[in-house]
C-alpha cells in the first residue's frame, strides 16, 4: 500500500499540499473521500489540472475537462470513486486545457503497468514543442515528489508508446513519393514498418488527424523525427505501423489513397503523385 494511504484517520481528513524550492510541480493530495469537497473547491484547482486516482497500488491518470468535473472525473472504468486523489500542478502559469490533457497522456504512459485494465491510452492534445518540453519538466518534478508520498507510483516517462511496437524483419519493401518526399515501408504480418531514413512531411494540412500531430510531437521530443529543412523531417529509426494507410497518414499527413505504395524494385517507373494541401 502506498505510504500516504497509511495516514492516521485525522491526517486522512486533511488536504495535503506538497512542494519544494527549485521544483516545477506542486502536488495536492486528497488522501480519502473525506477530502473530496475540499479537493473540488481548492483554489489551486480552479484551472485545468492533471491528476491520478489511487486504489491502493493501482493508479488511474485523468485530467480536467470542465470545471464541474475536474475534481471527480477519472479514467477509471468502475463505478466507485478512488480512495485517494493526487492533483499535479505547475508552480507558475497554470495549465491550459490541452496541456492538462497532454500531461494526462504522459502520466498514463509512465504508470501504464499500474493502471486498471480496459482503459484506453488518452489521446492527449497537439502542443507546440516548447510547451510539450515544459510538461516533461513538470512531470519530472512530480516524480521526485511522488517518490516521497507514493514510491511505487513514481515512474519516469518511458518514451512514446509508438516506439514499443514490434519491428518485424523481412517482408516486401514498398515506397511512396509525393511533394518531393519519399518514405519506404516493409510489410509485416501485423501491418508494416516505416524504415529509418524515410521522409516525413513537417507541416501537416489542416485536415490531418489530431492523433498524428500528438505522436509527431512525442517523436520530435525524443529525436526519432529530426528536421531536414522547413518542409520535412527524417525518421532516425524504424517505426511500426498497424497498416499502410496509417503509414501514409503519418508520413505524408494524407487520408485516403492520395499516395500509392509501389515495390522498391519498380522505383524508376513508379508515378510521382501530385502535391496537395499546401506543401511544397
Amino acid at each position: 500500500m502506498s505510504a500516504f494511504l497509511r495516514l492516521s484517520a485525522a491526517e486522512r481528513r486533511r488536504l495535503h499540499v506538497i512542494q519544494r524550492p527549485g521544483l516545477l510541480a506542486r502536488i495536492v493530495i486528497a488522501p480519502s473521500p473525506a477530502c473530496t469537497a475540499e479537493f473540488r473547491h481548492h483554489p489551486m484547482l480552479r484551472s485545468p489540472a492533471a491528476y491520478i486516482g489511487l486504489w491502493d497500488d493501482a493508479a488511474s491518470p485523468g485530467s480536467s475537462r470542465t470545471p464541474g468535473v475536474r475534481a471527480t472525473r477519472t479514467a477509471w472504468s468502475g463505478a466507485a470513486p478512488p480512495p485517494a486523489r493526487i492533483a499535479i500542478l505547475p508552480l507558475q502559469g497554470g495549465f491550459a486545457e490541452e496541456e492538462a490533457r497532454m500531461l494526462e497522456r504522459m502520466i498514463f504512459c509512465a504508470l501504464e503497468d499500474r493502471v486498471p485494465l480496459l482503459v484506453d491510452l488518452p489521446n492527449g492534445a497537439p502542443l507546440e514543442q516548447d510547451r510539450y518540453a515544459r510538461l516533461h519538466a513538470i512531470w519530472a518534478s512530480a516524480v521526485v515528489l511522488l517518490g516521497d508520498v507514493a514510491p511505487r507510483l513514481a515512474a519516469p516517462w518511458p518514451g512514446p508508446p509508438i516506439l514499443r511496437g514490434h519491428l518485424e524483419s523481412g517482408g516486401a519493401r514498398l515506397r511512396g513519393t509525393t511533394c518531393g518526399l519519399t518514405a519506404t515501408i516493409r510489410r509485416t504480418p501485423d501491418g508494416c514498418v516505416i524504415e529509418a531514413g524515410s521522409h516525413v512531411r513537417r507541416v501537416l494540412p489542416e485536415c490531418a488527424d489530431p492523433g498524428v500531430r500528438v505522436i509527431r510531437t512525442e517523436l520530435v521530443h525524443v529525436g526519432v523525427l529530426a528536421p531536414i529543412d522547413e518542409h520535412a523531417f527524417v525518421l532516425t529509426r524504424d517505426l511500426a505501423m498497424p497498416s499502410r494507410s496509417a503509414a501514409r497518414r503519418f508520413a505524408f499527413g494524407q487520408r485516403g489513397r492520395t499516395v500509392d505504395w509501389y515495390p522498391v524494385e519498380r522505383r524508376a517507373s513508379a508515378p510521382v503523385m501530385p502535391c496537395s494541401g499546401g506543401a511544397r
